[in-house]
């Protein structure tokens, strides 16, 4: 059985050092003034943020990787609305949005706390300064309010559960691939078709809807012609892609249409190698192992999937039950508790 999705492995959550405090992302301050301080301002409270054991702001070079995936190019402005998106993508609490205007000869800075999906200002703080000397001042009582008041806000607000870290244009289409993502593994695959479908709609250049509908298709022994071609499609589209997604595409791609899985297997070994906890990558080595007659290979491949603490999904089992009965180890086959394939021992194996 081949996995069809590519889970959220490396988003922002999964990557974050400091878990003391709920993970926000700071938006770049919008500038009101002549003297270009948003910048500053935005740097300035950064720093001064670091103290706050109620939050921990996700570095910028995170939140770059996660707009990158949005299709935004390297330096893109950090605005309230994309903040607010990257939030979404990787289930974190909240965003902290801000402004630095001029009034007269001084300055008003401003700052929410603001619960990403729908947008509401959960708590806000201001601070003057009545000349340019008084700014950092000003600024040091801001984000000291912020952090003795964070706290508050932050319990009320219940975080997404995050979505595919995949690279696409369109919120929304990520949501549809999400969500045909979880009915795949609960193995409703003909349900997922029309999902990827309109995905695909909203972003025609979306390569793992690509790669997930000629998974799909594969699993589902319909439209090999299709199928292939959007494989294909997944691989014309790699240039644009993260590290880990262009190796996904490549494998799918040598398995499908080249037809080798033994390249296949390198391909998601890579991956493997680079992301260790993507496990669509390690359920599909143990498949194509599988397919190649390397049972042994396949059991090595899965069994960290059942390690203590794991979530092995319904195929995650059908394989490994699989591989357990064909090296032999019968008895630990018959003692693993789940699988999906009603006519186990010989169902057709399919991708994630």
């Amino acid at each position: 059985m081949w996995s069809t999705g590519v889970g959220p492995v490396g988003n922002l959550v999964a990557q974050g050092a400091n878990t003391e405090g709920e993970r926000v992302v700071l938006a770049d301050f919008a500038d009101g003034t002549e003297a270009g301080l948003g910048e500053v301002v935005t740097e300035a409270l950064r720093v001064d943020l670091q103290e706050s054991a109620v939050l921990s702001l996700v570095p910028p070079a995170q939140v770059a990787e996660a707009m990158a995936r949005m299709g935004l190019p390297e330096g893109t402005e950090v605005t309230s609305e994309r903040a607010r998106e990257v939030a979404i993508r990787d289930g974190l609490k909240a965003i902290i949005q801000g402004e630095v205007g001029a009034v007269g000869s001084g300055y008003l800075l401003t700052a929410s706390i603001v619960e990403p999906s729908r947008g509401e200002v959960m708590a806000s703080f201001r601070a003057d300064a009545e000349d340019d000397d008084e700014l950092l001042g000003a600024l040091d009582r801001l984000s000291t309010d912020i952090r003795e008041k964070a706290g508050e806000s932050l319990r009320v607000i219940r975080a997404g559960p995050g979505l595919e870290e995949v690279t696409t244009s369109s919120l929304e289409a990520l949501r549809l691939y999400a969500e045909a993502v979880e009915m795949a593994d609960r193995g409703q695959e003909m349900e997922t078709i029309p999902l990827l479908e309109e995905a695909l709609r909203l972003d025609p250049e979306f390569a793992m809807a690509h790669r997930k509908l000629s998974a799909v298709l594969g699993n589902l022994g319909i439209q090999p012609t299709r199928m292939r071609a959007a494989a294909t499609r997944a691989y014309e589209l790699r240039d644009r892609l993260t590290e880990r997604e262009w190796g996904l595409a490549e494998a799918y791609y040598l398995l499908r249409v080249e037809n080798n899985p033994d390249r296949a297997i390198e391909a998601w070994q890579r991956v493997l190698n680079g992301y260790p906890s993507d496990e669509g990558a390690r359920n599909n080595i143990g498949a194509a192992a599988l397919m190649v007659g390397r049972p042994a290979d396949a059991v090595q491949a899965l069994r960290p999937l059942f390690a203590e603490g794991g979530r092995p999904s319904p195929l995650n089992y059908d394989n490994f039950i699989r591989a357990l009965w064909r090296v032999g180890e019968r008895d630990e086959a018959r003692l693993t508790p789940k699988g999906s394939s009603p006519s186990f021992p010989t169902a057709v194996r399919r991708s994630r």
